[in-house]
């Protein structure tokens, strides 16, 4: 059931979900997820707060991919071993920490979409005897250029 709240206090002390902008029943015109995003408030009733986050997510990892594991995460490793090879453990731990937000952001085909264009890219330069000086800023620069922060894309 669906209860809709008018008051900002009460709706910042409830449990929100942010939906996208739909005439559907329920929904009142209120952006909770951004100033430029029109978005609409809906409250669940009766379901408590998440007390465990841990526990919560891992079993919904199992329910969504049948096991627990991130597949984005997986992909952002996978990007990080290929494209940070050559920096410090520092280095790799930064940009596997920016290169996480981008893909959570832009979702797993997308970030896996950059990723397959950069090897290829690579692959194709390694045929003709030549290499990239920092993969990591090639690719880093290829997510700019295709996911700007702002989304104008």
């Amino acid at each position: 059931m669906t209860r809709v709240i008018n008051s900002p206090c009460a709706a910042s002390r409830a449990r929100v979900d942010c939906v996208p902008y739909s005439s559907q029943s329920g929904f009142i015109d209120k952006p909770c997820c951004s100033q430029s995003t029109p978005a609409r408030v809906r409250v669940r009733e009766g379901l408590s707060p998440i007390r465990d986050h841990e526990s919560y997510f891992r079993a919904w990892r199992v329910a969504k991919f049948g096991g627990d594991f991130d597949p984005i995460r997986v992909a952002v490793d996978e990007a990080a071993m290929a494209f940070s090879s050559g920096k410090s453990e520092k280095g790799k731990a930064s940009d596997r920490r920016v290169w996480l937000k981008i893909a959570n952001r832009v979702g797993l085909s997308g970030f896996l979409d950059a990723f397959e264009q950069k090897a290829s890219e690579m692959r194709d330069l390694e045929r003709q005897g030549k290499r990239l000086w920092n993969p990591a800023a090639s690719f880093q620069k290829l997510l700019n250029r295709r996911f700007p922060k702002g989304g104008a894309a």
